[in-house]
């Protein structure tokens, strides 16, 4: 990861890396099984993460890191279709464009969460990591 994720306190790079590195595991096509109940825009949890991203002087770091972590998915996707069942017409697909926006979302927030985990009250971390969580060591 690169950008803005070199800004990040070494403990927020450290999470990220690791989350990254599980990332990587994932196929592609399993990615919408964790991209679940993520919060809405506004929401209490969404609205406490911005507070404390700006008072930490951290929104240009933290959209860093969701841009590299997009960019690897994107890539994953794209990659994927190379690796396809002998057709051209057949490759893992995250199925509508609905569930790649859902994807990329809950990606974002899980971003968001990873960055700030302990300056989060648990309740808005656990809301903003989702099922993400479930690939945390």
């Amino acid at each position: 990861m690169a950008g803005g994720v070199d800004s990040l306190p070494p403990a927020a790079r450290k999470r990220l890396e690791e989350f990254a590195g599980v990332l990587e595991r994932v196929p592609v096509e399993d990615l919408t099984l964790y991209a679940v109940g993520h919060p809405e825009d506004g929401s209490p949890s969404a609205t406490e993460a911005a507070a404390v991203a700006r008072e930490r002087g951290l929104t240009s770091a933290i959209e860093g890191a969701r841009t590299a972590v997009r960019a690897y998915v994107t890539r994953s996707h794209a990659n994927a279709h190379y690796r396809g069942a002998g057709s051209l017409n057949v490759g893992p697909s995250l199925g509508p464009t609905e569930d790649w926006v859902r994807v990329m979302r809950s990606l974002d927030d899980a971003v968001i969460a990873l960055v700030l985990d302990d300056s989060l009250r648990e309740a808005d971390r656990s809301e903003l990591l989702g099922a993400w969580a479930n690939l945390l060591p």
